[in-house]
């Protein structure tokens, strides 16, 4: 069994914290409490191909970040929609 100092556990749980609201905004659509989670320098890199290593979006910055999140509730309700 793996032990875990107490600094390692609080790491954990506040990884967890962030993935979770990271899912919870990206449920609300709230694209200004998604971005609002990442640094103000952040470079947010997407790879949707697998075997390819070059991303397929780029975003620099978290005020960029609001618009992607955006397309990506647009993209998730026409989704929904079609079933």
């Amino acid at each position: 069994m793996t032990e875990f100092s107490l600094q390692e556990m609080a790491d954990r749980l506040a990884i967890r914290d962030l993935i979770d609201h990271y899912a919870y905004y990206a449920d609300q659509a709230d694209p200004q409490a998604q971005a609002a989670l990442f640094t103000e320098d952040t470079d947010y890199v997407v790879y949707m191909d697998a075997k390819s290593a070059t991303p397929t979006q780029t975003v620099k910055g978290r005020a960029n970040l609001v618009p992607v999140f955006e397309q990506q509730d647009a993209e998730d309700i026409a989704r929904m929609r079609r079933g």
